[in-house]
Formats: structure tokens, sequence, C-alpha cells
């Protein structure tokens, strides 16, 4: 009886303990079914990581292609940006040289040649040289006029204007 109740106990111990288990033991023919089963899912997960890692190196040489076309697109509408400013800063400055000869263009042809040579006179006698006194407003009685403007505290343009003008009336009294 004592050896009867030390294997029903020991019977009980090993089952609740998980080292006896009730479940009929494994055939070997179970097992090699089992182990094909792991091979070809592992077979199947290869083929699966190998696509994988073709779709990974396609796009991977794709997006570099496409990174280094439109890098270089980038660096030709850079250059080609720096070279139209370039072109607009050169069409800038030839046109702000153009209005300026138009400028003094338009005015000398509104000077009328009495009251050019009216101003040549004034501009002598103040001790500003505008050249012969021809009636002409040419570079030299321009530069003059900006010299007399200059040292009267006038904007020094070059034009004869009323600030000028009345300024320049009292040296014609002098003469």
């Amino acid at each position: 009886m004592k050896i009867a109740t030390f294997i029903v106990l020991l019977f009980l111990v090993l089952v609740f303990s998980g080292c006896a288990t009730m479940k009929a033991p494994v055939s070997e023919k179970n097992l090699k079914g089992e182990v094909d089963r792991l091979r070809q899912e592992n077979e199947t997960l290869a083929m699966q990581r190998d696509a994988y890692k073709m779709s990974v190196e396609r796009l991977s040489q794709e997006t570099k292609s496409k990174l280094d076309s439109l890098q270089n697109s980038l660096s030709r509408e850079k250059n080609r940006t720096m070279d139209l400013e370039t072109k607009i800063t050169a069409l800038s400055s030839e046109l702000q040289s153009l209005k300026g000869i138009a400028t003094t263009e338009v005015k000398t042809a509104l000077v009328t040649d009495d009251f050019t040579k009216k101003v040549q006179l004034a501009l002598y006698t103040a001790g500003f040289d505008p050249g012969k006194i021809d009636g002409k407003m040419g570079p030299q009685t321009i530069q003059s006029v900006k010299n007399f403007q200059e040292a009267n505290g006038l904007k020094a343009d070059g034009v004869v204007g009323k600030e000028t003008w009345d300024n320049l009336q009292q040296y014609l009294d002098m003469k």
C-alpha cells in the first residue's frame, strides 16, 4: 500500500509539474512530416526574403538615379539663374546709362539758344567758365552749371531750373 500510494503521488507530481504529458508518443512519420513542413516554410520565407532584397536594391538604384538626375537639373538651373542675373544686372546698368543720356539730350534740346547764351554769360561772369559762348548746351556748359549749383547749395544736376536761373540772373546784371 505504501508503494502504491507513493507511485500515485509520484504520478500526480509529474503530471502537475509538466514533466509528464498525456499525449501519445510522436511517431517518426509525424516527425518527418513536421520537419518537411518546416523546411518548406523556411524555403518560402527565404524566397520572400530574396524577393524583398531585390525590390529594395531596385528601389535604391531607381532612387539614386532620380536623385542624381534632380541634382544635375538643379545645378543647371542654378547656373542658368546666375547667367540670367548677370544679364539682368548688365541690362539694368545699360538702361540707367541710356536713361541718363536720353534725359540729358531731352533737357538740352528744350533749352533755347538765346536762353543758353544768357546762362553761359551768367556762368562766365560768376567765374564758372562754360567755354565758348555759342548758345549750345555742351558738356563744358553742363559741367559749369553743375559746379555753380554745387557752389550755391543747389541740386547739382546740370539742369538750369527755376532755382538755378534765379541765382544766375544776378550775374547778368553785373556784366
